[in-house]
């Protein structure tokens, strides 16, 4: 039994190690008894002697004559009239007023009460930093005693918050600051605040309903309980039966039909720790031991190598939490192939070595195994996978070379191994042309430094497209094909499957018929090391040889096997794992924009709550990002930048991201949950600093079904028909002017933009040129000055505002020959006259002349966005008598004309035919004074 807690404090020395939080501690009144406070039962028993001695001395009676006939069934007697005893109990407690009850238990939890061994020990625990939040259902203050005793004092070593007595916004807050190491949490009550004890239903009741919510998420992390018997209801609602491990540590295991007991059975994490190594005081006196144990260990560790100090300094501390690692127990788990030799020997010799292959074969699991050897040797390990070398690539301005460099200064001098995980890409989808451009300068330079090995992993396909467009003649002899029906023996591979069988423990794995039909057949059905995982993995609760064989056949497709069986998640954990394929494909994409920052954990819970709020999912689990990450950790890698509380979530294997894209290709639910996000965006990430925007979630689909680069996908959006996603694609855009300022789509979406009929979306390109203007290419500036004669007024004053501000920039354009409508702008003189008809000011002769000079041509150039506005200035035209004025030329009446036949025949708002109307009754009116004074002068 002693081993179980031997395990659980490495996990804690571990946890501590790698900055993942500690475990919580959950304390039931068991964990007083020692201490000599009396447990539940006989305060209950104390109550009924007090106040109803019939009841209670015919109970008494009962189990004593029950108990001479048969100790067994006396003591199940016991239990049965336990219960009745604690309705009673509540009953008579529910009478009584706090002063009463306040003297009742005194006696029992606080008089001449000093902490045990074990509280003392616990102190220690706490003060090592090994717990920093503790719920406990006990009133007394033995706790703060001993914590007390070794030197920790209120408030500013711990704190203490009190259900029933401080408020509830105080409680959460202190749940969830950070300004103490130790937060205690009292569930019900305190002893010296009798107001806040809860024993009875309503009492209960109450909690469960203000503190419940706040809680749960808490009590489903990895807990430690201790003295908790499971018969307090209120409590057993916060548990859930998804969560994380759960260590429960009591003399006596659960009973078989209770709720903790039902918890335990369906997480199957953690351990029962029972007997005598579960009595309060030898658990945590056992417990500190190992502690300090495992505490010298570890810093023996770091003179001498271990596969724990292996896996931190390579970024994989968090898989020190999970006990079913494949990277925590490399050393057992990891077979060679047969050319592992040669690959180590070439490594040596020639510095660099690619390790290439199909999917599934090993690849990666040996050069970790091969850096966990040079780990011995005293070399400094760095494992880079794809998304992380795009984000150093990116910081050293895509040079590969300087990249080498910079990690190399950074050791001092020590000797290097690098690991280059999949670095031309993951998948043929998910292809980067960056390592592979800059690969024979790299090579030549690694093999300057006699201390340096580079180990680079890659798909065959991927690795041979990748080369096929460089000139990367240096790389000849430094290549090894791990290949199937080669690289693994058949007897190799049974070697596997026996490890991985007794690593997972499936139920089969104690069938001798099933495992020698294994044994017999799996090397030809599926002769690749990843295929045999997944088989172990996945099939631990099959028992009959007809469904193992059937999982076989499944596990030889991996991607449709990982895909279907994604297509069957609830639907929280599809989104759950939809928001790790845009959070890990962000990191590559955008890397230091907004969309790269996100917190998954953020904005998964505002998915759900978007979600929930418009009806398209009816619940939200408690606890569900918790729950989710915990369920999925065998397939995630979880990490965390330097100088950063946001975690990153990237799947463990390439395989996954396709099984993904292959679960929305086959329109699976997956693919509905996607087309929801992508048109709920917006309104999912509103509340989020960090965000992404409809683009760059259309390019991250693009990215994972399409085989192009971000630029290429970029220009996808511009040329899409929806007008939103050609906003945010000009937007992108404009923010690489240099890249994309000449290119015919920019133009064309520059255009559709200016075009488009919400002003929202013409408002969002103003706004996007004063940081870009002076940048423009000169045809791109032309386009934007239609925005002069915008119809909406806001754009229009915006325009014009950039137009007066960088009017330097203008007129430099004049002669050049992009800048046609610019020319004919000044030529018609439409800024003058348009600043004085929208003020209402009074228009020279000569500037109306020079505007009427405008063609039909020219005219349907300027004013195709905005017709009525150019119907109004051409009534210039016309004398308030409604006639044509005379110092027209028979060439601009002629115009006039064809403008204004062009305007009748294209504009049909009714705004323009009432205004028409109005100038044609007008006209005939004038026209009809104007003839009655004719006739009367001649007359």
């Amino acid at each position: 039994m002693s081993d179980s807690i031997r395990a659980l404090a490495s996990s804690m020395v571990s946890r501590k190690i790698s900055g993942a939080d500690p475990y919580i501690l959950f304390l039931g009144a068991g964990a007083s008894i020692s201490s000599g406070c009396s447990s539940m039962m006989q305060i209950v028993d104390c109550v009924l002697e007090q106040h109803a001695k019939s009841e209670f001395e015919k109970w008494e009676n009962e189990i004593e004559k029950a108990t001479k006939e048969n100790k067994k069934f006396g003591e199940f007697l016991g239990n049965e009239i336990g219960k009745e005893k604690r309705t009673r109990f509540f009953e008579i407690w529910g009478t009584l007023d706090h002063e009463t009850q306040y003297s009742i238990l005194r006696p029992h939890l606080w008089d001449d009460k000093k902490p045990s061994e074990g509280y003392e020990n616990l102190a220690k625990l706490v003060k090592k930093g090994y717990i920093k939040k503790i719920l406990s259902t006990n009133l007394e203050n033995l706790l703060e005693k001993a914590l007390n005793n070794v030197g920790c004092y209120q408030p500013d070593d711990f704190v203490v918050v009190v259900n029933g007595k401080d408020r509830h916004e105080e409680l959460v807050e202190q749940l969830n600051s950070s300004r103490s190491s130790l937060k205690i949490t009292k569930l019900h009550g305190s002893l010296e605040s009798p107001k806040s004890y809860a024993f009875k239903q309503d009492e209960i009741s109450d909690f469960a309903k203000k503190i419940k919510p706040d809680l749960s998420r808490l009590i489903n992390q990895s807990l430690i309980i201790v003295g908790y018997s499971g018969q307090d209801r209120d409590v057993d609602l916060l548990f859930e039966d998804e969560g994380k491990e759960i260590h429960f540590v009591n003399p006596s295991k659960p009973e078989a039909e209770s709720r903790i007991s039902q918890i335990l059975a369906v997480r199957g994490k953690g351990k029962i720790i029972d007997g005598n190594d579960g009595k309060f005081d030898t658990f945590f006196e056992k417990l500190l031991k190992y502690v300090e144990l495992e505490e010298e260990r570890s810093n023996a560790s770091d003179s001498e190598p271990s596969i724990e100090g292996f896996l931190r300094n390579i970024g994989f501390g968090k898989e020190l939490e999970n006990p079913r690692s494949r990277y925590k127990n490399l050393t057992s788990l990891y077979v060679k192939p047969t050319e592992y030799n040669e690959i180590c020997s070439k490594l040596e010799k020639d510095h660099v070595i690619f390790i290439i292959g199909e999917p599934h074969l090993g690849k990666t699991y040996t050069a970790i195994h091969l850096l966990w050897e040079y780990y011995q040797k005293g070399y400094e390990t760095l494992h880079i996978r794809h998304d992380n070398l795009v984000t150093r690539l990116h910081e050293n301005e895509g040079n590969l070379t300087n990249l080498l460099l910079s990690l190399l200064s950074s050791k001092d001098g020590n000797p290097v191994i690098i690991h280059f995980d999949d670095p031309f890409g993951e998948t043929m989808e998910r292809r980067t042309d960056e390592f592979a451009k800059g690969l024979n300068d790299f090579l030549l330079l690694s093999k300057k430094y006699e201390h340096l090995r580079i180990i680079v992993t890659t798909r065959l396909n991927i690795f041979r497209e990748a080369l096929a467009e460089q000139d990367c003649q240096n790389i000849e002899g430094l290549e090894k094909d791990l290949r199937v029906h080669t690289s693994y023996k058949s007897e190799v591979l049974v070697d596997i499957l026996h490890r991985y069988t007794q690593f997972y423990k499936p139920l089969w794995s104690t069938d001798e018929k099933i495992v020698r039909e294994l044994d017999e057949k799996l090397p030809k059905m599926l002769p690749a090391p990843h295929n045999i995982e997944f088989f172990v993995r996945t099939s631990e609760r099959l028992t009959s040889l007809e469904e193992i064989f059937q999982h076989v056949d499944k596990s030889k497709e991996m991607i449709k096997a990982l895909g279907e069986w994604m297509a069957s998640l609830s639907d929280h954990e599809q989104i759950f794992l939809t928001w790790v394929e845009i959070q890990s494909t962000s990191n590559i994409l955008f890397t230091n924009d907004s969309a790269s920052k996100i917190n998954l954990e953020d904005a998964y819970r505002e998915t759900l709550a978007f979600l929930y709020k418009r009806r398209y999912i009816f619940s939200i689990p408690p606890s569900s990002f918790s729950v989710d990450k915990d369920k999925f950790d065998m397939i995630l890698l979880e990490s965390r930048e330097k100088d950063s509380d946001v975690s990153k979530f990237d799947f463990v294997h390439p395989s996954y991201h396709e099984a993904f894209w292959y679960a929305i290709k086959e329109e699976s639910r997956l693919l509905y949950w996607w087309r929801v996000l992508k048109e709920n965006l917006a309104g999912i990430l509103d509340d989020l600093d960090n965000k992404l925007d409809r683009v760059q979630l259309r390019i991250i689909e693009n990215y994972g079904t399409v085989n192009r680069d971000l630029d290429k996908l970029l220009l996808i959006s511009a040329e899409s028909e929806d007008v939103d996603e050609k906003v945010i694609a000009l937007k992108h855009m404009m923010e690489r002017i240099e890249v994309f300022g000449e290119s015919y789509s920019f133009s064309s979406c520059m255009e559709a933009v200016i075009s488009a009929q919400d002003p929202k979306h013409r408002m969002v390109l103003v706004n996007l040129l004063p940081k870009n203007f002076s940048t423009l290419p000169p045809g791109i500036i032309d386009k934007s000055m239609l925005l002069l004669v915008d119809p909406e007024k806001e754009v229009r004053n915006r325009y014009w505002e950039i137009y007066s501000d960088r009017i330097e920039i203008i007129d430099k354009l004049e002669t050049n020959p992009e800048f046609k409508l610019g020319r004919l702008v000044k030529k018609i003189q439409l800024i003058e006259l348009l600043n004085r008809h929208l003020n209402n000011k009074s228009i020279e002769i000569k500037v109306i002349n020079r505007f009427l000079q405008i063609t039909l041509p020219e005219f349907k150039i300027v004013f195709k966005n905005n017709l009525e506005l150019g119907y109004d200035l051409t009534q210039y035209a016309y004398s308030s008598g409604g006639i044509l004025r005379r110092s027209l030329s028979n060439t601009q009446k002629e115009n006039i004309k064809y403008i204004e036949e062009y305007i009748i025949t294209n504009l049909h708002d009714d705004r323009f035919l009432q205004k028409r109307s109005a100038r044609l009754v007008v006209n005939a009116l004038e026209r009809a004074r104007m003839n009655k004074t004719r006739a009367t002068m001649k007359k």
